[in-house]
């Protein structure tokens, strides 16, 4: 199969002028994600992110890691908590979204029969 940058350089062509097939997005100025990776980087905040981040990885990994300080340790916590909430939340809108769903295939289901919803009868 090869490797995927020089896959894509099939269809695409290797750059004119360095020979590289490698395929970069260059974002607009104001783009929001320029901004996230610059904070990431130069804050405080940013650089416990991509610590904690980082140390996420290698325990879930199993990767042996070096002592972890209280500050990391907080985030960590403080990043699990956030994750299982992100993930009842999706969960939650996926169960409503089938809701919606079977309730919208029952309601075709009655219209093909002749049936009318109940908000749709005459009184």
């Amino acid at each position: 199969m090869g490797v995927p940058d020089e896959r894509l350089s099939i269809y695409t062509g290797r750059c004119p002028q360095c020979d590289s097939s490698a395929i970069k997005a260059l974002r607009c100025e104001r783009c929001p994600v320029l901004e996230v990776e610059y904070q990431r980087s130069v804050s405080a905040a940013g650089r416990l992110l991509e610590r904690v981040l980082d140390l996420r990885f290698e325990l879930e990994a199993g990767v042996p890691t070096p002592d972890i300080t209280c500050e990391e340790a907080m985030a960590l916590r403080v990043m699990k908590d956030e994750t299982g909430k992100w993930e009842r939340e999706q969960t939650d809108k996926q169960r409503q979204e089938q809701r919606e769903m079977a309730a919208e295939q029952r309601a075709h289901q009655l219209a093909q029969q002749g049936h009318r919803p109940p908000s749709m009868r005459r009184r």
